[in-house]
């Protein structure tokens, strides 16, 4: 048991490279923008028994972005932001259909 333990620090102590870690930092002038975008359109949804029933329509759009750019050799600067635009019918029965599908997915 000894002998494993000495030869585990030996190779711990004299044979393992240095671990180098830092930043990732860009030169300056350059860096990446990574964007993404998502669009949903729905008209239906299922109840609590799984079946497909009709519900207002809505539309969405989702479009992200993540910026980096390197400002000098030492200095990286991050953004991200997003932005959504999500458009939905009145409901022509005055009862909101999501409260409605809530309360029988709770109910079981």
């Amino acid at each position: 048991m000894r002998a494993s333990a000495f030869v585990y620090v030996f190779f711990c102590v004299f044979c393992a490279a240095g671990a180098r870690a830092g930043a990732c930092l860009y030169p300056e002038g350059q860096g990446q923008l990574i964007l993404t975008t998502a669009f949903a359109d729905a008209q239906g949804a299922y109840n609590a028994v799984g079946r497909l029933v009709k519900t207002p329509s809505y539309r969405k759009f989702d479009a992200r972005f993540y910026l980096e750019h390197g400002v000098t050799d030492w200095l990286t600067f991050i953004g991200e932001g997003s932005a959504m635009s999500f458009r939905g019918a009145a409901d022509p029965a005055g009862v909101n259909v999501l409260d409605v599908l809530i309360a029988e997915a709770k109910a079981g």
